[in-house]
């Protein structure tokens, strides 16, 4: 068996591939870098913006991997040839599936560490980023959380600055209705203003019409109302893609996450592809 051939080539590869990884990631590092520089403010620090760009850039990485090993194979074994090193081989009664075996081998186990190391890493790394820039650029945007219990939404008032948390527990879209609802709203200093529970309720554009709310006040006053309309910033019917996007969940997370998705209503259809593409 050939096995020093194996390794020599498995080596080979693995080299050259990697190589081709770190050019192609400070070519688009640098890309990334220009387009930043030209969409954020320019009291960004250099060093802030070189930061964003390469947790961007790593976090895209797994998606570039097929186009890389792509490549290595092709400049690898082209140099193998070129060296007559293929003809040597073969002349030794190696058939052509040994000679490609280690780089098979080498790809397989590529894989596996893009699916148990890179991506979880990748993922974290995309977030930071999106807080980075988001930070950098000053966005105001609603924030969004799936807890697999529930959603909760927090939004800011552009005029008094009142903070709103609301809590939606279950969502049936089918039919736009949405349970086990709490909404939480503070100051701007964080002081408590008012509390609002509700069993059930329905959802239409950016319109939350709660059934029979309970209203509470400072020091416990407590008001109840037939029906009462709570405006939000994020459509509660594009709640279920913007929370969770597939892209942003890592591998290691996304069954536990279809689970949790299925059990609160959301459509899982989108998770469960991205799990099957990966895989």
């Amino acid at each position: 068996m050939p096995i020093t051939f194996w390794l020599y080539v498995f080596r080979k590869f693995t080299t050259t591939t990697a190589l081709i990884t770190l050019l192609v990631s400070i070519i688009i590092m640098l890309f990334d870098s220009v387009e930043l520089f030209r969409i954020l403010p320019q009291n960004i620090s250099t060093l802030d913006v070189l930061s964003m760009s390469a947790l961007k850039n790593y976090s895209r990485l797994e998606k570039a991997f097929p186009f890389l090993i792509m490549l290595g194979s092709m400049i690898t074994y082209n140099s193998l040839n070129k060296n007559s090193e293929l003809t040597v081989s073969r002349s030794l009664g190696i058939s052509i599936w040994q000679i490609l075996t280690p780089s098979i081998a080498s790809s397989f186990l590529i894989g596996i560490l893009i699916l148990l190391l890179i991506n979880p890493i990748g993922v974290f790394c995309y977030s930071r980023y999106e807080k980075m820039k988001n930070s950098a650029s000053y966005s105001n945007s609603a924030h969004i959380l799936f807890s697999g219990h529930g959603i909760w939404l927090q939004q800011t008032d552009t005029i008094t600055h009142d903070r709103t948390i609301i809590y939606i527990g279950q969502v049936i879209p089918s039919h736009n209705q949405i349970f086990k609802i709490f909404i939480f709203t503070t100051n701007k200093n964080g002081d408590f203003i008012k509390r609002i529970d509700a069993r059930s309720g329905s959802y239409n554009d950016n319109t939350v019409t709660l059934d029979n709310p309970v209203i509470t006040m400072p020091k416990l006053i407590q008001n109840s109302l037939g029906t009462l309309d709570i405006e939000t910033e994020v459509p509660i019917s594009k709640i279920s893609e913007n929370i969770i996007k597939p892209s942003s969940v890592s591998f290691l997370d996304l069954l536990p996450l279809i689970k949790s998705m299925k059990e609160s209503g959301y459509s899982i259809l989108a998770h469960q592809m991205q799990f099957y593409k990966m895989l």
